[in-house]
């Protein structure tokens, strides 16, 4: 017997622990396998489905994503300081950052 077992009880919710399908009762959650909050005991779409958005979510980052709810470190993109003149001598194709570094003949 579930802990919240009532005998008297007229309305099933559902017992606490069980993740049995419970026949002929409504319950509303995700229905899709590969959100995040997928009920498998569901009948019935809420529209609340959440999904893994894997990004950069260092707000330091050029290419911060306020989205991510997965932070993959390995992504993120952070400002280089340098020289970004293509004319110059010291070009730095990595810099992203104008440091006022930069070298012409």
């Amino acid at each position: 017997t579930d802990v919240n077992y009532n005998p008297r009880a007229v309305v099933n919710y559902g017992c606490a622990g069980s993740r049995r399908r419970l026949d002929g009762v409504a319950l509303s959650g995700c229905l899709d396998p590969v959100a995040s909050n997928y009920a498998s005991a569901a009948t019935i779409n809420d529209g609340a489905c959440t999904y893994a958005i894997t990004g950069c979510s260092d707000s330091t980052a050029i290419n911060f994503l306020s989205a991510a709810n997965v932070h993959e470190s390995a992504l993120c993109e952070f400002p280089v300081q340098g020289c970004t003149a293509q004319t110059a001598l010291n070009f730095d194709s990595r810099a992203s950052v104008l440091d006022g570094s930069c070298a012409f003949l």
